[in-house]
C-alpha cells in the first residue's frame, strides 16, 4: 500500500491488517509500501493494495480464476503494441477492455430507455 495510507493507518511492515474481501474479514500482512510520486497519484493509490495474483485469488476464495485485471497503459505506439501483444496471448473467451467501457454500456442502455 502506499506509505502515506500506511501511516495513517499506523500500521508499518509486517504489521497486520483486517480487510474485507467479499463480504469475509481476513487478515494479511504489509509486507512493504510504495511512496506515490505526486499529489495525484496520492490520490488515485490512495486506500489501494497490490499483492500477487495467488495472494487475491486465495483471499477471494477465487483459486485458479480471475475476473479481471487493470493496466495502466499509455497512448505511445510503444503502450499500443505492448496492448496488442497482451491481447494476442489471451486464452479463448477472455478479452481485453477499455476502462469504463461497461459504465458506458450501462449508459447507453439506460438512454435507451428514456
Amino acid at each position: 500500500m502506499s506509505g502515506p495510507t500506511a501511516r495513517a493507518l499506523r500500521i508499518r511492515s509486517g504489521g497486520a491488517l483486517n480487510i474485507r474481501v467479499a463480504g469475509q474479514r481476513r487478515s494479511v500482512t504489509l509486507v512493504g509500501t510504495f511512496e506515490p510520486a505526486d499529489r495525484l497519484s496520492l490520490r488515485a493509490l490512495e486506500g489501494l493494495l497490490v499483492t500477487d495474483i495467488a495472494t487475491a485469488q486465495e483471499l477471494a476464495g477465487a483459486r485458479g480464476r480471475l475476473t479481471r485485471i487493470d493496466l495502466i497503459v499509455g497512448f505511445r505506439s510503444q503502450d499500443r503494441a505492448l496492448l496488442e501483444r497482451i491481447r494476442t496471448a489471451l486464452p479463448p473467451g477472455v478479452e481485453l477492455v477499455r476502462a469504463g467501457a461497461q459504465a458506458e454500456t450501462a449508459a447507453s442502455m439506460t438512454a435507451a430507455f428514456s
